[in-house]
């Protein structure tokens, strides 16, 4: 026969604030980890916006190139730009496709060949470079869209 009671091992319990430091640093790391695929899923748009925004300028640049007859305060559209961003590489039969990633940024206006655009949604100058902070600024001010007309 077993004897009860002479041989028992102490059990010790877990206290409630232990249970609630590993609940604590439970939420601290999701937090955290959170954070860093948010804030990397915000570089990557703001990136691909303005790489799009790039390859736009870049379009109008070459058109200009090819077409010197062309007055440079001249309204562009998609249309005019979408064979030079073939030719340089970036692949898109409409404007969807070349905004496409970019956080549901459209382009609202092309503005003209020597201006900059217009996007439906700013870009948050926290997800970017310190170099590209001042495009950023002047992009979400309109100031390089020419947002007059002008």
């Amino acid at each position: 026969m077993k004897s009860r009671g002479l041989n028992k091992i102490p059990q010790q319990g877990v206290s409630l604030i232990q249970v609630l430091l590993a609940i604590l640093l439970g939420a601290l790391t999701v937090t955290w980890a959170t954070n860093t695929i948010v804030n990397g899923m915000e570089k990557g748009i703001a990136t691909k916006t303005l790489t799009a925004i790039d390859a736009i300028q870049q379009a109008k640049q070459q058109y200009l190139v090819d077409n010197p007859e062309t007055d440079p305060s001249a309204a562009v559209t998609f249309a005019n730009l979408q064979p030079y961003l073939m030719v340089m590489g970036t692949q898109v039969n409409d404007e969807s496709q070349l905004m496409a990633g970019t956080g549901g940024r459209t382009i609202t206006n092309y503005g003209a060949f020597n201006t900059g655009v217009s996007l439906s949604k700013s870009i948050d100058p926290n997800y970017v470079t310190p170099s590209m902070k001042p495009i950023v600024v002047m992009i979400n001010n309109g100031l390089a869209a020419g947002a007059t007309g002008q």
